[in-house]
């Protein structure tokens, strides 16, 4: 190709990018969406950095021995962590009534039943469930735990490894008579989530002291009474002092908190990919709810703790079972609902914050499934206080995405213009040299542009004030950036000094790609609008194999 060719062809592309320029950066309504889109940036990242500040207390706390044990615990691999955990569990229990750094002391920890509703098991569940079932937890008297795995039947996948896991667990505990394991079938489903009926039938053993139909050896007492109710998923990593730190605070209470909850943290596989990143971003929001005031309005379904007064079936004092029972759902939602109607506080300490492991890869399709899932809760509810609110969440969530997405696309698109005007004059201006032109005279209307730009001949007003709202947002998204990594950080250091003896320090945080999380974070609420939109007008939800049918906020039908 010629020279004289090749400068027409970038003097064509030259134009072209100086039509964009003006239509994009001229444009006022581009200038107010992306100033707008400041607010949505500086809002995460002013609640980011509250909530990372908030978090850092608790490091201080525990560097001043109020939460964990003064003496340096040496760090184990995963494979060790448990035989070294079950040969020292007599002196941890003695020692974590006296010496755990709890600031309010009380002389008798009660009975604390443990309800873990199982569907299949994921590759991290082994390992959170042993982690559960060796808590430090003081035992004294008729304290006592109690672990119930609840599932379909048998024929779960995850049957055989409970089984063995419940027999190992009482067979060590038999001498020490402190803590058993059990399982409840609870049978299908008709008419809620099969989460909820595995929660409603755990909770009826745990208060009820039933064990017709488990299938181990050990039976549960019927003089054990329960005073608390915890009810875990299996993607929840406790650390060794989580269950004895909240108990101790809601004794300390005096019936004044009701129920209590914690919150994980995902922590991406090495090599995830941008949908995993994406499925992390969704929760980074979500944790601020958490993390501002530990009495809150939020709760997370993964870790719920009631008093067992609240949640026997006979009684149901406040409303809980019936809700879930009813078509339910979402059950941290309908929790969360009931205790606002009913002006609770839900208690959320800054300690219980736990490890969630992220898969590495995410299908589009497994991706658009898990968003549903997410969201579907949302047009769930179980009376018209719950709808409003989920619904106003949702218009709330669909808004802040968009307004931040959208500024992202258009900076990019100001960013790619401005690159490539600069790459065109520039090769314009070497091939008009090379050539013997005058890249000034006029010949070009690329640098025609400039010169009236910077003579003034056309008005640069809009144009500057373009790029400036542009720079206003990325720096905007910068601080978002830098408090989102400051908290996470912090959140990191906690999480590892409350595992110390799994989680070596810096273990957490080098494993986050920034890069990625962003993009996914990015990809997470472009997508979240649609799917939001699409998943409000379908009348269905697949979960684990199981598809529900809703209709009026409520499950009608359940497809097994």
């Amino acid at each position: 190709m010629k020279i004289p060719e090749l400068l027409a062809i970038l003097d064509h592309l030259g134009q072209t990018l100086l039509h964009w320029d003006k239509a994009v950066c001229q444009s006022k309504w581009i200038s107010y969406v992306e100033f707008h889109g400041m607010v949505p940036g500086f809002l995460l990242g002013t609640l980011w950095f509250l909530s990372g500040r908030i978090r850092s207390k608790e490091i201080q706390r525990i560097n001043n021995n109020k939460i964990c044990r003064k003496e340096k615990m040496p760090l184990l691999s995963p494979s060790s962590q448990q035989e070294e955990r079950r040969r020292s569990l007599r002196s941890h229990i003695n020692q974590a009534n006296n010496d755990d750094g709890l600031t309010t002391k009380i002389s008798s920890y009660p009975s604390v039943a443990i309800v873990l509703p199982t569907r299949g098991y994921r590759p991290n569940s082994i390992q959170n469930w042993q982690a559960i079932v060796s808590l430090d937890y003081p035992s004294n008297g008729n304290c006592k735990l109690e672990f119930i795995f609840v599932m379909e039947d048998k024929h779960d996948p995850a049957h055989t490894v409970i089984q063995k896991l419940v027999k190992s667990t009482n067979n060590f505990y038999t001498s020490l008579n402190n803590r058993s394991a059990r399982i409840v079938y609870s049978g299908l489903a008709s008419y809620s989530s099969q989460k909820i009926h595995n929660l409603i039938a755990g909770i009826s053993a745990a208060t009820s002291g039933n064990c017709s139909k488990t299938k181990t050896k050990r039976t549960a007492d019927p003089q054990v009474v329960h005073k608390y109710i915890l009810c875990l998923d299996d993607d929840v990593y406790l650390h060794p002092t989580a269950l004895s730190s909240i108990i101790r605070d809601m004794e300390a209470s005096h019936g004044g908190l009701r129920i209590a909850t914690g919150y994980p943290f995902d922590i991406p596989s090495e090599h995830a990919g941008i949908l995993s990143y994406a499925a992390l971003a969704y929760h980074l929001p979500l944790v601020i709810g958490f993390s501002l005031n530990e009495r809150t309005h939020f709760v997370w379904g993964g870790c719920m703790l009631f008093r067992a007064q609240d949640v026997r079936p006979e009684d149901d004092i406040l409303g809980f079972l019936s809700s879930w029972a009813n078509g339910g759902y979402s059950d941290d939602l309908t929790v969360a609902a009931r205790c606002t109607e009913l002006g609770l506080q839900v208690f959320c300490p800054s300690y219980a914050i736990f490890p969630q492991y992220l898969d590495a890869e995410y299908s589009p399709v497994r991706y658009w499934n898990y968003l549903r899932r997410q969201l579907v809760v949302l047009d769930t509810y179980a009376s018209d206080h719950n709808r409003r609110t989920n619904h106003v969440m949702a218009v709330l969530h669909c808004y802040f995405s968009w307004a931040f997405v959208v500024p992202v696309l258009s900076c990019l698109l100001k960013v790619g213009i401005w690159v490539g005007t600069q790459v065109i004059s520039a090769a314009i201006t070497l091939l008009a040299v090379i050539v013997g032109g005058d890249a000034a005279d006029g010949q070009h209307q690329v640098f025609e542009y400039y010169e009236k730009m910077n003579t003034a001949d056309i008005s640069t007003t809009s144009s500057l004030s373009g790029y400036i709202s542009a720079i206003c947002f990325i720096a905007c998204s910068l601080y978002a950036a830098i408090a989102l990594r400051w908290m996470t950080s912090v959140v990191c250091t906690v999480m590892e000094k409350l595992n110390p003896r799994t989680l070596p320090p810096n273990s957490l945080l080098k494993r986050f790609h920034w890069g990625k999380l962003w993009v996914g974070f990015i990809v997470g609420n472009a997508v979240l609008p649609v799917c939001m939109v699409y998943t409000f007008m379908t009348r269905h939800i697949t979960w684990a194999g199981v598809t529900y049918r809703r209709q009026s906020g409520k499950i009608i039908a359940v497809e097994h």
